[in-house]
């Protein structure tokens, strides 16, 4: 047998690639997940730095994770997505092991801010990856295997986290990443095909940087308000300043390759998507966050205990995965507001029913409702995304509608510092909190219904043309109406 005949075959490159995917999107999703849900563990480590100076390093990660995704996924579609994927897997496994071994608070949150602009690179382009390895009739499939990845990481990232808290620390929880990473970044080197890289020039990193800048002044006005002062003219200026960046990196839209292709948002369809991923983003790492902390406080569960029960609404998000493969270009805008709705009616019971009682069957009821509302609201969104971008586009329009969920998901955790303050009644904080998540996940239900996707061939060429890249052919533009 000649070493041509042991090369593995197509279709088990195809596989292996989405296995590759899958893991590399799970790693980034177990990893915020794990530090959502030890967040008091390593807020005892750093006794004198204040919580909502801590809350950094859940925001810092999701800070230059929404910042840099756009950019991270015009250059997959420039440089390729194999040389992207693989430079997003050793810089994201250098920046756990410098999060293992931070000795600071400000140490550790730096490495975070590091670890999310890993994560951007990777997460498109392995998507990239799996949706090229695949091919367009089986994208749905895809986008429906790799949320479930994230489902699985919801579901197993509180379990792993505490235990690996209570066995060897929190340090553990970084460590973890090492070996994985190591592991994928072999795999990915063996699997993943060369790719020829197109000449459309480097992304906007500077404005990447400058958008990045921005969400961060926005988070550090609603986190720091508190002690700031609200009116003062120092949480007013930063954050104006904040604002004033980020509509000074939409206005960079004429760089080739921008920091936030906003010519993408010329489709009526993709542009509400959008905000509707950022109300997604802002519930979930506002819910992510909250809810472990009223576990502890309120019900007085260990962090085991509350693992698990964050971990009921894991599982109920990989079930409603496997439902929503099912979504289509047509019907995937009833699918997201059917799960806003399903969504809004969990945080409403949490925010008038949970009490300092124990009561468990509500909450499986709640948890359920609220992981499998989500992961289907996750998958309507992906297949709108994937139908209305140009298939020369798919990982800058992912990156997109990526970075649009971890932009809410900062403001999120920042409003979750703003309302939990120290002094205040966990219990009524938490009322307060999820009052206010329901009015924006109802918001985002009704605008769901708006998302029509069906006018993909139409705003797909325009895009198309807009961007200076071929518009799809008309074969491709079929694929993409079978979504």
């Amino acid at each position: 047998m000649t070493n041509a005949d042991r090369r593995p075959t197509g279709l088990v490159i195809s596989r292996a690639v989405l296995v590759l995917g899958c893991g590399a999107s799970f790693l980034s999703f177990l990893d915020a997940a794990i530090v959502n849900m030890t967040f008091a563990p390593i807020a005892s480590a750093f006794p004198g730095v204040a919580p909502a100076t801590l809350t950094w390093v859940v925001s810092g990660y999701a800070i230059t994770f929404a910042g840099l995704l756009a950019a991270a996924g015009h250059l997959a579609d420039t440089m390729g997505h194999r040389r992207v994927m693989l430079a997003g897997l050793g810089a994201f496994t250098a920046a756990s092991l410098l999060c293992a071994v931070a000795p600071t608070a400000g140490w550790l949150i730096a490495a975070r801010f590091a670890q999310g602009g890993a994560g951007a690179l990777l997460l498109p382009s392995a998507l990239g990856a799996m949706l090229t390895a695949a091919g367009p009739a089986k994208a749905s499939r895809v986008i429906g295997a790799w949320s479930a990845s994230g489902a699985l990481a919801g579901t197993a990232g509180p379990a792993i986290g505490a235990l690996l808290v209570d066995v060897w620390g929190w340090r553990s929880i970084f460590a973890l990443n090492i070996p994985f990473g190591v592991a994928l970044f072999a795999l990915g080197a063996y699997v993943l095909p060369a790719t020829t890289r197109r000449d459309r020039g480097l992304p906007d990193v500077t404005g990447a940087v400058i958008l990045s800048a921005g969400i961060a002044a926005l988070v550090a006005a609603i986190t720091e308000g508190h002690r700031w002062g609200y009116t003062s003219p120092l949480t007013l200026a930063v954050g104006a300043t904040g604002i004033v960046a980020s509509l000074w990196v939409v206005r960079r839209s004429h760089h080739p390759q921008p920091a936030l292709a906003v010519s993408l948002w010329r489709s009526r369809c993709f542009a509400l998507n959008t905000v509707a991923s950022v109300a997604l983003g802002f519930a979930l790492f506002a819910y992510l966050l909250a809810i472990p902390m009223f576990f502890v406080s309120v019900w007085h569960l260990s962090l085991l205990q509350s693992a698990a029960c964050v971990g009921v609404g894991g599982a109920a998000a990989m079930a409603a995965a496997v439902v929503g493969r099912a979504a289509t270009a047509v019907t995937a805008r009833w699918y997201c507001a059917g799960g806003f709705v399903v969504v809004t009616a969990a945080f409403v019971v949490i925010a008038s029913a949970l009490g300092p009682h124990r009561s468990w069957g509500l909450w499986v009821v709640v948890a359920i409702a609220q992981g499998g509302g989500a992961s289907v609201v996750i998958i309507g969104l992906s297949v709108i995304t994937a139908a209305t971008v140009p298939v020369s586009h798919s990982s800058a329009g992912m990156g997109l509608m990526l970075a649009a969920r971890q932009s809410g998901g900062a403001l999120g955790v920042a409003v979750v510092s703003a309302i939990l303050v120290p002094g205040r009644d966990v219990l009524s904080s938490v009322h307060e909190l999820f009052g206010l998540l329901a009015a924006v996940t109802a918001a985002a239900a009704l605008l769901s219904t708006t998302l029509i996707a069906r006018r993909g061939g139409t705003d797909v060429a325009a895009v198309g043309q807009s961007t200076s890249s071929p518009a799809p052919s008309s074969s491709e533009n079929t694929s993409r109406r079978r979504l």
